[in-house]
């Protein structure tokens, strides 16, 4: 387990912390990967330790058209021979 904030500051720049108000905090991950799936702690220190735990999972990306662009694994020319009649 490692920490990723103290405060609202955050250990990777990925990782940030916006509050629509007083009570009210997010956590948001730009450019999330696979890795980082897993469990999130909120933990919040008062007079009593408050916490909830997030199990969060990371998708893989479902393909897109809009920044298509095929791959090629095997390139194939047909060979024809071609037969010129000659002038008799």
């Amino acid at each position: 387990m490692r920490e990723l904030t103290l405060g609202l500051e955050t250990s990777d720049p990925r990782y940030s912390l916006p509050r629509l108000s007083y009570q009210d905090w997010s956590l948001q991950i730009a450019r999330a990967r696979m890795d980082d799936s897993g469990i999130y702690i909120c933990q919040i220190n008062l007079e009593q330790i408050l916490e909830k735990f997030y199990y969060v999972t990371v998708n893989p990306a479902k393909p897109s058209l809009m920044n298509y662009q095929p791959v090629v694994e095997h390139e194939f020319v047909k060979d024809e021979a071609v037969q010129h009649k000659s002038n008799l």
